[in-house]
């Protein structure tokens, strides 16, 4: 029976009718929780709260628990990276923001920061710059690429992103994440590890042990559906040159830290290649970037 699901999922990545099985998800949803959405719209009127299928895409179709669970997520956040900012981050970016379950919160208890928030979702950073005060948002407009300039973050993080980029992509993504980072900056993500490997079947499982990850992969990035999974050693090695790892979390022996995601914290490293000396300048996404 444990197999049976995974295996009915992988008749739509196959039939390549992963929009049915989107529309089908999505529904089961929005009847299973109307009740209870419902009833908390009425009793908290005037709060913000996304259109449901954007909560459902980026998180789960459950209002209380989307703003519950971003207030506890945005002070657990900055509670793991404390002792690395003694007085606090003072640029923070939430990449991969969504409809802002946890970037919305950051305002009012990172009081002394500046909050910057990015999307890849057009309909999503519209509705954060309608509804979501504090925030500072930007829409991702190119492949591997932030509109932000060199070094302007201390602090950046990433929950359930990587997760949902493909895996050959995800390395492009950690570097210019490394690029828009200060020397010594805080990159705090998460990523598929053993806790979610029984999602997949046994032929995709041989190509995740082969490959070091494997992506159950949709025409349509950074969908929920487009799903990547990533073994911890092969990882670990892949940014150890832009990164130091200097604290992770298997999500198979921490299953409440992020829902089971493996938890990465991991600190920008001062790098002289493969971009030439520091210093020096370099051309990268078709613009100049000065390396620190």
């Amino acid at each position: 029976m444990a197999l049976v699901r995974p295996f009915l999922k992988h008749l739509f990545y196959a039939t390549h009718t992963t929009g049915a099985l989107d529309r089908l998800i999505f529904l089961s949803a929005y009847l299973k929780n109307f009740p209870k959405n419902q009833l908390f719209k009425r009793k908290n009127k005037g709060l913000a709260l996304p259109p449901a299928y954007y909560l459902y895409e980026t998180y789960k179709l459950d209002y209380q628990q989307y703003i519950l669970d971003g207030q506890i997520t945005a002070a657990e956040l900055l509670n793991e990276v404390a002792d690395l900012f003694p007085g606090g981050p003072t640029n923070i970016l939430d990449w991969g923001c969504g409809v802002s379950r946890t970037v919305r919160h950051l305002p009012s208890i990172a009081r002394n920061a500046n909050i910057y928030a990015t999307d890849i979702n057009p309909a999503m950073i519209e509705w954060n710059r309608k509804n979501i005060p504090g925030v500072s948002f930007e829409l991702i407009t190119d492949p591997y690429t932030l509109n932000y300039p060199d070094s302007r973050f201390d602090f950046v993080y990433a929950h359930s992103v990587l997760t949902h980029i493909h895996a050959q992509e995800q390395l492009s993504w950690i570097k210019e994440i490394w690029r828009v980072l200060i020397d010594g900056g805080i990159f705090v993500f998460s990523t598929h590890g053993r806790m979610y490997f029984d999602k997949i079947l046994l032929f995709e499982k041989e190509l995740l042990l082969t490959d070091g990850s494997y992506t159950k992969s949709i025409h349509k990035k950074g969908h929920r559906l487009m799903t990547s999974y990533n073994l911890e050693k092969v990882l670990r090695k892949q940014i150890e040159p832009w990164f130091k790892v200097l604290r992770f979390y298997d999500g198979a022996d921490h299953p409440k830290k992020i829902g089971g995601q493996d938890l990465w914290v991991v600190r920008r490293r001062a790098r002289t290649t493969p971009f030439g000396r520091t210093g020096t300048p370099v051309r990268q996404h078709g613009r100049f970037l000065r390396q620190t």
